[in-house]
């Protein structure tokens, strides 16, 4: 289990957001790993609302690095779409 280390912020602490990462090869962000805030929402059919606060990084480190503290990384679940590496809850 990874945890995060690096400084957070307010408005991005667990239980009413998580992080969304994703590969370096999708259509929006070519080349770049993305780390993206969605917002926990119940009564969205994804769970979620996906916010335009975006991390984008040459590695999957470096993307991590933008987690903020408190969040606990989970590895990708096989029904996913393919281009998801993980989710910071």
């Amino acid at each position: 289990m990874v945890t995060a280390t690096q400084a957070g912020s307010e408005e991005k602490k667990p239980g009413r957001s998580l992080w969304c990462v994703y590969s370096n090869w999708t259509r929006e962000y070519p080349g770049k790993f993305v780390a993206r805030r969605w917002l926990l929402d119940a009564r969205d059919p994804r769970g979620g609302i996906p916010t335009s606060d975006v991390r984008l990084g040459d590695t999957l480190n470096e993307v991590r690095w933008h987690i903020p503290v408190g969040f606990i990384c989970q590895q990708r679940n096989p029904m996913d779409q393919p281009e998801i590496v993980e989710v910071w809850l």
